[in-house]
Formats: structure tokens, C-alpha cells, sequence
């Protein structure tokens, strides 16, 4: 239960004279007010409440919770609470993001309605909206109107949109599609394409394929993924890391001395670095297989496209070819006689 740490400094903003609970981010050292945590959260109700019993002085300058964010991510939370302005407009959509992210990982429900109500005010393309939804776990009825756009759009997704959906949301968009096109020609559009319906028979061919209700407002938040417990242990399936430390608060080393201990800390970060190393080598293995078969879904959708178009362009033109043949005929007849 050493130092280690390196040289520890006080947040210029959010290190609060009345604090009541210190937090270490890094070598950030935040003390705020421990009654917005308490009647927020029920993973920080329950990280308190264990920390009185095993080690009152947890939560102090010297027995800090570590928490495993950066420190400007915390601080963008805490601004929710400390905002001075009184206003939400000034964050920009990666900070709302990022609130967003912290306050599902450890329940802050109430944050976490405020942050999607504000990205649903922002005006963000609807694969990035799509991705954003689907990663913090937000209901697919707010996304019923991006699966409508991307749908509607007069060219199948791009690759880069393909990069930021799932490859099930990609086919399911590439499906409805398809589905919507043909209707078109069943309706007699003289130029079928997924954007020649009417928007409530879109929705309605979107809706069935996303199993969702074409007559929904989106208004649900859904429950998104859970926090991890103050054992690591995850609630629901959900993929998060253990996010607090409690068992051994680390104690600041202001002075950054000790040998001993800093050879350890290097010890330990050069592991760490080593296995993070690996998982990413894996994780960029796996993105890249998956953006090579989306990559293939969206060129055979796009070839099909062509196709189907060249098709209906050639059966307009023999259409119009056998139209001028009927003209001139009935004039030669009407000539002769």
C-alpha cells in the first residue's frame, strides 16, 4: 500500500475547499462534494457505504478512490453538476459523449438521460448517430429516423459510414433497401428507388426489419449497458472493465521518492503496456476483417444497384423504342390510306 504515484497536483477547478470525497485520476487529485455521488448513483452509494466499513479513511486526501478514467473525462462529468453558466450548450458532441459513456458505466442515471437528450438535439449523420446508440446501449426507437435517412439516401451507405455500423445494422439497412425498391416498382413509380415512397411506408418497411414500432416517437432512453459492481463483477452482460478501485487506495506520493516503489510501478506499466499491446493487435485484427466483409456487402449492394438501374433505364429505353415503332407504323398506315 506504497506511493509510487509520481507527483501528485490538486484539479485547478474541481479540488473544492469544502469537498467531502477525494478521487485520483491519474496524478490529478479531484475533492468535490460526495452528496451528488450518493444520491446519483448506486455504484458509488455502494462504494461508500463498503468503504466505511473496511477503511474510514478511504475517500481522504491520503486514502484517495482511484478511479480508471483520464482526468479530463472526470472533469467533464463533474461539469454537469458544477456548471457555473447554469446552461448545457457550451459542450461540443465528444464531450456529451463522454458524459454519456461515464454516467451508463456507473449508473448515473439521471446524467445519462440529460446527455442523450442533448445528442438528439444535435444535428449528427445518422451512421455516426447510429454508432453512438448502438455503443451506449440507447434504444433503437430513437434510431428509427437515421435507419429511415440512411435508406432514403439516393446511394447505398459508403465505406465510411460501413466503418461505423455493425455489419447486422448494415444488412438490415441494405435489406429494407432492397424491400423499399421493389414496393416502388409494385406502386409504379416511373423511377423506383428506396426514396420514392411516401415516409410512413418507409418507415413501416424499416420497422419490420429492425423489429421495431413504425408508430414510435423514440422517446425511451433504454437501459444500456450496466455498470461493473465495486468487485468487477458486470451486470447483465455488459463488456465494461471494473471502473473503481477500493480494496487498496493508493496514498499520493507527493515527494515522488522511493526506489523501490517506482521500480515496481515501471514494473507493473510495462506489463500492463504489454498486454493493452496485445489486446489492441487483436481488436485492430478483428476491426479489419470486419471492415473487409462490410467493404464486400456494400460493393455487392452497390454493383446490384447499378445492375437493377441499368436494367430499368434499358427497359425504358425498348419501352420507347417499341412506342416510336407503333407511331410510325400508324402513320405509314394512315398514309395510305
Amino acid at each position: 500500500m506504497g506511493g509510487g504515484l509520481g507527483r501528485v497536483s490538486n484539479h485547478p477547478e474541481y479540488y473544492l475547499s469544502d469537498g467531502s470525497v477525494s478521487f485520483l485520476t491519474g496524478n490529478i487529485l479531484f475533492r468535490v462534494h460526495k452528496s451528488f455521488f450518493e444520491r446519483e448513483s448506486e455504484v458509488f452509494r455502494n462504494l461508500f457505504e463498503t468503504a466505511a466499513v473496511d477503511d474510514p479513511q478511504s475517500g481522504t486526501d491520503a486514502r484517495p478512490f482511484t478511479l480508471d478514467v483520464k482526468p479530463d473525462e472526470f472533469e467533464q462529468l463533474l461539469w454537469v453538476w458544477y456548471d457555473r453558466e447554469y446552461s448545457y450548450q457550451q459542450p461540443t458532441k465528444e464531450q456529451w459523449v463522454t458524459i454519456l459513456r461515464l454516467a451508463t458505466r456507473w449508473e448515473f442515471l439521471k446524467i445519462r438521460e440529460l446527455a442523450i437528450r442533448q445528442l438528439v438535439a444535435l444535428d449528427l449523420p445518422p451512421a455516426e448517430r447510429i454508432s453512438i446508440y448502438k455503443e451506449h446501449g440507447i434504444d433503437d426507437e430513437r434510431l428509427l429516423s437515421s435507419y429511415v435517412e440512411l435508406c432514403r439516401s439516393p446511394t447505398v451507405p459508403t465505406k465510411a459510414d460501413g466503418d461505423l455500423i455493425e455489419m447486422e445494422t448494415l444488412i438490415n439497412i441494405l435489406q429494407a433497401r432492397e424491400d423499399a425498391q421493389r414496393k416502388a416498382v409494385e406502386l409504379g413509380h416511373e423511377s423506383p428507388t428506396s426514396a420514392s415512397l411516401e415516409d410512413e411506408t418507409l418507415r413501416e418497411i424499416v420497422s419490420r426489419f429492425f423489429g421495431l414500432d413504425p408508430r414510435s416517437t423514440g422517446s425511451s432512453t433504454g437501459s444500456g449497458a450496466q455498470a461493473s459492481n465495486l468487485n468487477g463483477e458486470r451486470h447483465r452482460g455488459t463488456s465494461a472493465s471494473t471502473t473503481i478501485t477500493l480494496g487498496e487506495p493508493q496514498v499520493p506520493d507527493r515527494n515522488s521518492d522511493g526506489k523501490e516503489n517506482r521500480e515496481k510501478v515501471a514494473r507493473d506499466k510495462a506489463r500492463e503496456e504489454k498486454v493493452k499491446e496485445e489486446k489492441a493487435r487483436e481488436e485492430k485484427a478483428k476491426q479489419e476483417k470486419e471492415r473487409e466483409e462490410m467493404a464486400k456487402v456494400v460493393k455487392t449492394a452497390q454493383e446490384k444497384e447499378r445492375e437493377e438501374k441499368e436494367k430499368r433505364q434499358k427497359e425504358k429505353q425498348a419501352k420507347e423504342k417499341e412506342e416510336r415503332e407503333k407511331r410510325q407504323r400508324a402513320g405509314q398506315n394512315s398514309y395510305r390510306t
